[in-house]
């Protein structure tokens, strides 16, 4: 009878360890979904007001108290930059300087975007398929210049691209960003191919392949995870670009969206509406582009881990 009394309590008794986990573990868990819903809402906050800033009339950007919603909404902010991004006029106006940096940055990020694929994804398979140790020194000297700070690059840029007169043009943007996104490209796409099986390329060079054909028709397809996520990247890293062209251009005609936005504001004016506008607009083309290929910078991103 003893035995039986005391059963019930000893049951208690164990019961109550196994729940201390059980709520440890379920204050752990919505502390974690507390802190990522805050670093959600303190990341999407500001470009959600940025949208409903470029929706209002200008009157109503300046209100104090604002309101949390335009009680006016309008599109004539963005209607008047895409007519003037579609037929640009001669840089007068605040929205057609703005139309020109969009189409300048256009231009410089597609050209250093292109070229970093093409000499990037060459420079990383010699550096992926070859043992040497001079290789290997000149791939760690690649990196070790990604990592020097624009600042101190910028004002010889300047001095040599005056010299040999490519400065305030799209030339010398697009050398002035290789010289940043490349390292960082070519050691992205090394690593990527580290991953791909020698026996794959040599194959096709048994099967009578030349080195070009190996590239493109072989290794290019099979590395196009890599590729895709070092296209994004340099597209990002050269669109949101703003010291180099803002020294090493001058004119409306070559300035990029960056510095064109910067020069809306100013303490004798500011054209909130343009800028609110423009700003949205600046942010569409990074996100289309990894919107499309956002299951190859996955795969890009993942697959060291995956495979390694």
């Amino acid at each position: 009878m003893q035995a039986t009394l005391t059963r019930p309590t000893e049951t208690a008794t164990k019961a109550e360890p196994r729940q201390k986990p059980r709520r440890r573990r379920r204050w752990r868990t919505a502390g974690v979904t507390a802190a990522t819903v805050l670093v959600i809402i303190w990341s999407v906050a500001p470009f959600l007001w940025l949208i409903r800033s470029s929706l209002s009339p200008v009157g109503e950007m300046t209100r104090i108290p604002p309101a949390w919603w335009p009680e006016t909404v309008t599109f004539d902010n963005y209607v008047d930059l895409l007519v003037a991004l579609f037929a640009p006029g001669d840089g007068t106006t605040t929205v057609q300087l703005i139309a020109l940096g969009l189409q300048n940055s256009m231009i410089v990020c597609v050209a250093v975007t292109v070229l970093n694929v093409v000499l990037g994804f060459s420079a990383a398979y010699g550096f992926s398929r070859s043992k040497s140790r001079l290789w290997s020194a000149a791939l760690n000297g690649l990196i070790v210049s990604r990592m020097v700070p624009t600042f101190a690059i910028i004002i010889p840029l300047f001095l040599v691209f005056s010299h040999l007169e490519i400065y305030d043009s799209f030339a010398g943007l697009v050398l002035a960003e290789l010289a940043v996104t490349l390292p960082f490209s070519v050691w992205l796409m090394k690593s990527y191919l580290d991953t791909i099986d020698v026996e794959l390329d040599e194959q096709a060079r048994v099967d009578g392949a030349s080195k070009p054909q190996v590239l493109r028709k072989v290794m290019l397809p099979a590395a196009r995870p890599g590729v895709a996520t070092a296209a994004i990247f340099t597209f990002l890293t050269s669109w949101n670009s703003f010291i180099f062209p803002l020294v090493l251009s001058s004119s409306p005609t070559v300035m990029t969206v960056q510095p064109q936005i910067a020069a809306t504001y100013s303490d004798m004016r500011a054209d909130y509406d343009v800028l609110f506008a423009s700003t949205v607009l600046a942010c569409v083309p990074p996100m289309i582009l990894a919107f499309i290929l956002q299951r190859q910078l996955t795969q890009g991103l993942l697959s060291g881990s995956m495979k390694g």
